[in-house]
């Protein structure tokens, strides 16, 4: 796969998001996906040989039910943010809105810095069913996006 797609697919977080941002429950949801991201980020990072691919896969497909739980809980609670929302003024809104978006960004960011990482630097190993494990993880987000 190119890595455009892992780009596109990175950015579904944020879609997932929006919709529930501005609220307390918005940002628990956001800190617990850019902390996924982040944690399977770091250890795309770490990868330098086959041994640490194999580790990796296998705690990006816990990482994936981890973020399927996520993904749930904020898809059931929307209710409930969108009355968090209704309290909050315009602007304040827009403000944390920003903040966790930015955040988001950066996570996803970090996670397209280790996918190169491996892609590219590491072309002597397999990394078939790793890539596999990424795109699990992150169709996780597009899944509950609406």
């Amino acid at each position: 796969m190119k890595s455009y797609h892992f780009i596109a697919l990175a950015a579904a977080p944020v879609v997932c998001v929006c919709v529930s941002a501005c609220s307390s429950k918005a940002e628990k949801t956001t800190n617990a996906i850019a902390d996924l991201q982040d944690d399977v980020a770091e250890m795309l990072l770490d990868c330098e040989n086959q041994e640490d691919i194999d580790k990796a896969t296998k705690k990006i497909k816990k990482l994936t039910t981890e973020a399927e739980e996520v993904c749930k809980l904020a898809h059931t609670d929307r209710v409930a943010i969108q009355e968090e929302l209704d309290q909050m003024t315009r602007r304040k809104s827009k403000e944390l809105q920003k903040l966790l978006l930015l955040k988001l960004a950066k996570s996803a960011s970090k996670l397209q810095d280790g996918i190169f990482h491996v892609q590219y630097n590491l072309k002597e190993v397999n990394t078939t069913e790793l890539m596999q494990s990424i795109t699990d993880f992150q169709g996780v987000f597009s899944k509950y996006k609406h």
